[in-house]
């Protein structure tokens, strides 16, 4: 596990500290304005991108677990939610708050049979890993909103096709979650009409967690941090706040 890289950026020195994890398609950028609000709050920010050579998400989740020197808030989207319910597993005491936005409960039943074809691809041109991602995105992923669509394209074109299969190898391989701690304080965050997680992941993910809120966005699709940072912030402040 030890000596993984990765992108980070860490801003303010408040007593707070909110880390933010990105989706498959994101970066260290990705909560950057969401960031900028919560650094005039006075909080301690971090935000992380995954590393570019090859890695395992539970070694992942256990470093970034190392940059928390206190209890801290935790902000997963997508394949960032399931690290961030691998940090609540194997360390749940340096988690104060645990917000899981547009994620799901279980690799297995996200990703089915996929995840062999993902291990499948190792023996294939990675160029072909692009290809698959963009056809399979559609304009509800992005609720409609052309900047967020032409960010994460461009995000999609500027990656090395191999460092977006290392994510993805590192999703497929990931452990399953059997039992998740009690008595983390968990809000989750769902859109309506996001594609991404079908609604019965959900309520599998709502029973898992046992949330003390679960909050859906009218708009936004897969991305609302993104379609609309001044709102998700505002939410989110007043989420945690609760």
């Amino acid at each position: 596990m030890k000596g993984l890289n990765y992108p980070k950026v860490v801003e303010g020195n408040g007593s707070s500290t909110i880390l933010f994890i990105p989706g498959l398609l994101g970066d260290e950028h990705s909560f950057e304005e969401v960031g900028k609000y919560f650094l005039q709050d006075g909080y301690r920010v971090i935000r992380v991108s995954y590393p570019c050579h090859p890695f395992s998400l539970q070694d992942f989740a256990e470093q970034l677990l190392s940059e928390l020197d206190s209890p801290s808030t935790v902000v997963g989207t997508s394949m960032g939610g399931y690290v961030a319910q691998l940090m609540a597993r194997a360390e749940p005491g340096k988690i104060e708050n645990l917000v899981l936005v547009n994620t799901f409960p279980s690799v297995n039943a996200m990703l089915g049979a996929t995840r062999w074809l993902i291990r499948a691809l190792r023996f294939l041109p990675k160029g072909i890993v692009k290809g698959q991602i963009k056809r399979g995105l559609r304009d509800e992923h992005f609720g409609g909103n052309r900047k967020v669509r032409e960010r994460i394209e461009k995000f999609i074109e500027s990656t090395p096709a191999s460092v977006l299969y290392y994510r993805l190898r590192a999703l497929a391989d990931a452990p399953e979650i059997r039992c998740f701690p009690e008595g983390i304080h968990t809000i989750v965050f769902y859109t309506k009409g996001d594609p991404t997680v079908p609604d019965s992941l959900k309520e599998q993910l709502v029973e898992k967690v046992n949330p003390h809120l679960v909050y859906e966005f009218e708009e936004g699709g897969h991305f609302p941090y993104l379609h609309n940072p001044e709102k998700f912030y505002r939410i989110l402040k007043s989420a945690l706040e609760e």
